[in-house]
């Protein structure tokens, strides 16, 4: 599946598939890992995300956006370095 994704100054934001079988299994730190991990950064700070759609009868699609970790990370180093 094609996902979409778009970048806006400090955030990122794409379209992920989860399976509601995976909603069940994981709490709630195990699902934001997996909008991270399915947005394309593991290390994804400040997740947001919205419910937009369904696919078949067990998967939804998220709009999940979220501070990109190397963004986050050279903002944090120019912030020290003022």
């Amino acid at each position: 599946m094609k996902h979409e994704s778009v970048s806006t100054g400090e955030r990122i934001c794409k379209i992920v598939r989860v399976t509601i079988h995976e909603l069940i299994q994981n709490d709630f730190e195990g699902v934001m890992d997996l909008f991270a991990e399915r947005a394309g950064d593991p290390n994804m700070t400040e997740i947001a995300y919205t419910p937009v759609g369904q696919v078949y009868r067990s998967d939804i699609l998220f709009e999940v956006s979220g501070c990109s970790s190397e963004l986050c990370d050279y903002l944090n180093d120019v912030e020290n370095q003022i």
